[in-house]
């Protein structure tokens, strides 16, 4: 098993993306920064983030990777701190039904197969209602 971002970005054993904030001017980013591109202050503070979201915007990708689903669900997703985050979407049976406003939860998973095994990944299921 590989990780598609580093530890620093996403725990897999957790399912808990990181960002962070700003101490002076408050700003949050991410992925995480060494130093707030805002203000330049080089304190900045690591955040967990909210593990669930809203779809803000989503595509269907179709592709000839074998590697990858095909075809892949790719979203905008808004999270709770005001951050938006761009992951994969699983869980969809039919891709074209996504819509903007579900509400989806954060998980770890296989984003990718190679020979070497999977890649893991962060990316996000839709909340059943």
């Amino acid at each position: 098993m590989s990780l598609l971002v580093p530890r620093t970005t996403f725990d897999p054993d957790t399912a808990t993306l990181f960002g962070t904030v700003c101490p002076t001017c408050e700003a949050l980013h991410f992925p995480p920064r060494s130093l707030c591109p805002d203000c330049f202050e080089p304190a900045v503070e690591r955040l967990a983030l909210g593990q669930t979201g809203v779809v803000a915007g989503h595509t269907v990708f179709h592709h000839r990777d074998p590697t990858l689903p095909n075809p892949a669900v790719f979203a905008r997703v808004e999270l709770p701190e005001g951050l938006a985050v761009i992951a994969p979407v699983v869980g969809v049976e039919e891709p074209g039904a996504l819509r903007v406003g579900v509400e989806v939860q954060l998980e770890s998973g296989s984003v990718r197969d190679t020979s070497d095994g999977p890649v893991v990944g962060y990316c996000f299921r839709p909340i059943s209602s």
